[in-house]
């Protein structure tokens, strides 16, 4: 990940400009969650959230379509709007790719219940103990 060095860098180190470069390259090439991995996750997330839940007042009715601009607005977490499962289920996967925590996916999306951390390492499916524990 280290990149060349440029004519300002001093002998046998870098410059402040390289190093910001190097952070900034390292922060883009992390690396990500796999979208499919990351669906079955968000999927999880809200089901956890939603079990026994009847009323809940950000749902909406499914219509069949995904709002775009609703989704945007929830993964920017610009205000709490009222979602169709299907958009919240892009929202919650768009929200884990990038790497955006249990409680955190559960307060933007406005989820009955708020998910913490803990209730993911006690949970029984596999894949939320480890987003919980590890990050993924």
């Amino acid at each position: 990940m280290t990149s060349g060095r440029c004519k300002k860098c001093p002998p046998g180190g870098r410059c402040e400009r390289c190093k910001a470069r190097d952070r900034y390259r390292q922060r883009a090439y992390r690396g990500g969650i796999p979208r499919k991995l990351a669906k079955q996750i968000a999927f999880e997330i809200i089901r956890l959230a939603t079990t026994g839940i009847d009323d809940d007042p950000y749902l909406l009715p499914d219509d069949g379509l995904i709002d775009p601009l609703a989704v945007e607005i929830v993964i920017y977490g610009e205000r709490r709007i009222a979602l169709t499962h299907a958009e919240r289920l892009a929202a919650a996967t768009a929200l884990v790719q990038r790497r955006g925590t249990a409680r955190m996916i559960s307060m933007r999306l406005s989820l009955p219940r708020i998910i913490t951390e803990s209730e993911c390492l006690n949970s029984t499916v596999p894949v939320l103990r480890s987003f919980a524990s590890y990050g993924i």
